[in-house]
C-alpha cells in the first residue's frame, strides 16, 4: 500500500513538472544582443495579476481619476482585459508563459510573446 502511495506521488510529481517544461528557448534568445533595455517576464499571467493590482491600488486614489477611464477605453480597443489572465487566453496567449520585449535606437521594439492559440491570436493582432 504504501508503495502504491509512493509511486502515486512520484507520478503526479513527474507530470506536474512536464507541464512546467518550456516549449521552445527562453523568450530572451530572440532579442537582439544590442539591445537597448529590455524586459523579460518569467509568467505572463503573475505579471498580469500583478500588475492589476497595482493598478487597482493607483485608482483608488482620487488624483488618478481619470486612469480608470484611460484603462477602460485600452481594454475595449484590445478587446480584452489585459491585466487578467483569463484575458490574456481570450486574445490567444498563454498566462503561464514568458514574454520578452526590447527597444533599440533607430529600430522598431521586439516583443515575444507566448502564443497559445494561433488562431485566437491572430484574430487579436488582426484587430489591433
Amino acid at each position: 500500500m504504501r508503495r502504491a502511495l509512493a509511486l502515486a506521488l512520484l507520478a503526479g510529481l513527474a507530470v506536474s513538472g512536464c507541464r512546467r517544461e518550456a516549449a521552445g528557448p527562453p523568450p530572451e534568445r530572440w532579442l537582439p544582443a544590442d539591445a537597448s533595455a529590455a524586459l523579460v517576464v518569467p509568467e505572463l499571467g503573475q505579471a498580469a495579476r500583478q500588475l492589476g493590482a497595482v493598478y487597482r491600488t493607483v485608482v483608488s486614489v482620487p488624483a488618478a481619476a481619470g486612469l480608470a477611464e484611460a484603462y477602460g477605453s485600452v481594454k475595449a480597443q484590445l478587446g480584452f482585459d489585459p491585466f487578467e489572465p483569463r484575458g490574456l487566453e481570450e486574445a490567444g496567449l498563454d498566462p503561464a508563459g514568458a514574454a520578452a520585449l526590447s527597444w533599440s535606437r533607430g529600430r522598431p521594439p521586439v516583443a515575444v510573446l507566448p502564443v497559445a492559440d494561433l488562431g485566437r491570436f491572430d484574430g487579436t493582432a488582426r484587430r489591433l
